[in-house]
């Protein structure tokens, strides 16, 4: 990487923004051209906007998204060298800004080109590329007879949730979503890619089961794999005068759940009286239609299905 230290030393003493250009325009050279994107790219304003959140839509200086672990290592060595900053996207699903953003300052790593996902032959174990969403993965696995703990959401990418920890459907039976993740393939600051398992760099596993986004960048996460097919789900619709009894079924609900972990819900209260805006989804990981442990919320009357009474599985439930 001679040229990129030449060309550093001709810049050492450029702006934030100065040292950010040189940074793209060294990816540019050295990446593969169709992952590069820069203000003057067609593609440039969707490449912004892919952030779920619009405070997120920042005017990077440019956009790189590395196809594999080896193009993952060279952008580091530029970034080192030239000692811009970055930030790293996976799905793009935080509203907190320069998490997965940055300003002309800097460029996005755009991981969105890392994700393949892979089911192991005995099904124990899936490898989940750090850029694939959640909706994909539940497709692939779809038909399998296995799941993995991953968002409730199909949006959100695996890389961020992961690192986050995240809070999945399958998480009263498996814990937060990183407990599920059994080894990391990794890049490291200097360019080094290493695994991670328990009995291979057990330490650096440890870490980023939860632990944030500041040890390395992610190529991919191996999932242990859950035993899950065929499930039960629906939603229903709630208006505003309804939620007191909502807040009192979940409090009735969250003392039988602690003897159930097959059973998950997502909510949501509204104060608005337009039209029912408040809502509870339901998820059993049996087949078994309305069970008994959602009980307290059958007896608050409902406005209406948001998603209606189905048996399918995990994949049906992320489109529905």
């Amino acid at each position: 990487m001679h040229v990129v230290r030449e060309a550093y030393q001709q810049y050492s003493e450029s702006t934030a923004i100065g040292r950010a250009q040189l940074a793209c325009a060294l990816a540019h050279r050295f990446l593969n051209i169709k992952s590069f994107f820069a203000p003057s790219s067609p593609l440039y304003t969707n490449r912004t906007r892919v952030n779920w959140s619009e405070n997120c839509w920042q005017n990077a200086s440019c956009f790189v998204s590395p196809g594999d672990a080896a193009e993952v290592s060279r952008l580091l060595h530029i970034l080192s060298a030239t000692q811009s900053k970055f930030s790293v996207r996976s799905g793009g699903h935080d509203f907190n800004i320069n998490h997965s953003s940055v300003g002309s300052t800097g460029i996005v790593i755009d991981t969105s080109r890392l994700s393949q996902i892979t089911l192991a032959a005995d099904k124990k174990t899936a490898t989940l590329g750090v850029g694939a969403h959640w909706g994909e993965v539940y497709k692939a696995l779809n038909g399998s007879g296995v799941s993995v703990n991953g968002a409730r959401s199909p949006n959100p990418g695996v890389g961020g949730q992961t690192l986050g920890g995240g809070v999945g459907w399958l998480s009263p039976t498996a814990g937060v979503c990183a407990a599920s993740v059994v080894g990391v393939d990794v890049v490291l600051a200097n360019g080094t890619r290493v695994y991670a398992d328990s009995s291979t760099k057990s330490d650096l596993l440890w870490a980023v089961r939860g632990g944030g986004p500041n040890f390395g960048i992610i190529i991919s996460y191996t999932y242990e794999t859950l035993p899950i097919d065929t499930v039960w789900f629906e939603s229903r619709l709630y208006t505003a005068d309804k939620n007191q009894e909502l807040i009192n079924a979940l409090v009735e609900y969250e003392e039988l759940a602690a003897n159930d972990s097959n059973a998950s819900i997502v909510y949501s209260l509204s104060e608005s009286t337009a039209e029912p805006a408040s809502f509870v989804g339901f998820l059993y990981l049996e087949p078994t239609p309305s069970p008994a442990i959602f009980e307290p919320f059958y007896k608050v009357s409902s406005a209406g299905d948001r998603i209606k009474s189905t048996i399918g599985t995990i994949a049906d439930l992320s489109v529905s």
